[in-house]
């Protein structure tokens, strides 16, 4: 079978005569270039990427056995020590409470004893004074009985005692 093809060659429509057979080889060598593999060119490709992965695996692995070595360490020899030092400092925490504690009933000791004081003087004189008040603005409390006579007594706190470390 023959065929007629119109190209344009160099400004000109040139016709053609070509055969099947022409036609099929033409188009089978074209067609071949899309398949022209170059087998050393893949390879070498395929080769930089596995050594770059290679280099990269070294890489993680060594930062991996530094940060397993350093977490073991720490987990050796920091981890005790912030342990000891959680139990001394709970303990530590505990006395403080308590002598805090001991200072607040103190206080309070010392503030019955001003209010009785208060009361005593009060009732002396016959008068309400607004410094009762204050106190129970402080403290809510229900009244209590005073004594008959209470002597004053001047109130001094060793509070210096309490703040101290031991």
């Amino acid at each position: 079978m023959t065929e007629i093809s119109t190209s344009r060659y160099q400004g000109k429509d040139v016709q053609l005569q070509t055969t099947s057979q022409e036609m099929l080889a033409k188009f089978a060598i074209d067609y071949s270039s899309y398949f022209k593999f170059d087998m050393y060119s893949s390879i070498s490709k395929l080769q930089e990427f596995l050594e770059e992965a290679a280099a990269k695996l070294d890489e993680f692995s060594s930062l991996f056995e530094m940060n397993e070595s350093e977490s073991k360490d720490w987990i050796e020899q920091s981890l005790p020590s912030i342990i000891a030092n959680s139990v001394r400092t709970t303990s530590d925490f505990r006395k403080r409470i308590d002598t805090f504690q001991g200072l607040v009933e103190e206080l309070k000791a010392v503030l019955d004893r001003l209010e009785a004081q208060v009361t005593q003087a009060e009732q002396s004189f016959g008068t309400s004074s607004s410094l009762r008040s204050m106190f129970n603005y402080f403290r809510k409390t229900e009244p209590h009985e005073v004594p008959a006579k209470i002597p004053f007594e001047p109130v001094s706190i060793d509070v210096d005692k309490f703040f101290t470390t031991n």
